[in-house]
């Protein structure tokens, strides 16, 4: 079983922050704003290149642990160490993972159908940047510094098998 946690590109919240059993910030600046959202777990695990965040002062994420790490690296050995002892886990847990799946390839479904072009033939940014994906090589690098549709942008691009 593929196990699935990008919840998409949110603006300094989103609901599954508030109700998640676990947290793993991944190279992540800002993962959420505290105003706005704050996480009710306490098992949080910062994992970045600077998890202590020196060049920001301002901003800190109270988390159980801090990695000072490479991101590729940690997730071919969490997918790896989940992998091996999966079949370990109750049937509740693989509930919970076959719940979660499924919400997940249904934000992707959704965002499949924006990306779809429009009857009037009008150009949206979800089908502009479907586009461009199909014809960009998949090592480009993109910076994008548009403050809106980001979001659609990077999940188009990055994450979502259009």
């Amino acid at each position: 079983m593929e196990l699935l946690g990008w919840i998409g590109l949110e603006y300094g919240s989103h609901p599954w922050i508030t109700n998640a059993d676990v947290i793993i910030v991944l190279d992540c600046d800002v993962p959420w704003i505290p105003t706005l959202c704050k996480p009710t777990t306490s098992a949080i695990w910062h994992i970045d290149v600077d998890p202590m965040k020196q060049q920001m002062p301002l901003f800190y994420i109270s988390a159980k642990s801090r990695f000072k790490a490479d991101a590729e690296t940690v997730l071919k050995q969490l997918n790896k160490s989940i992998a091996d002892h999966l079949t370990a886990y109750s049937t509740a847990y693989k509930s919970r993972f076959e719940i979660l799946e499924k919400e997940y390839q249904e934000r992707l479904a959704s965002l499949r159908e924006l990306a779809e072009p429009r009857a009037d033939g009008a150009l949206t940014s979800a089908y502009v940047a479907r586009k461009l994906k199909e014809v960009m090589p998949k090592d480009s690098v993109v910076c994008l510094e548009a403050v809106t549709q980001t979001g659609m942008w990077l999940a188009l691009h990055n994450w979502c098998q259009c």
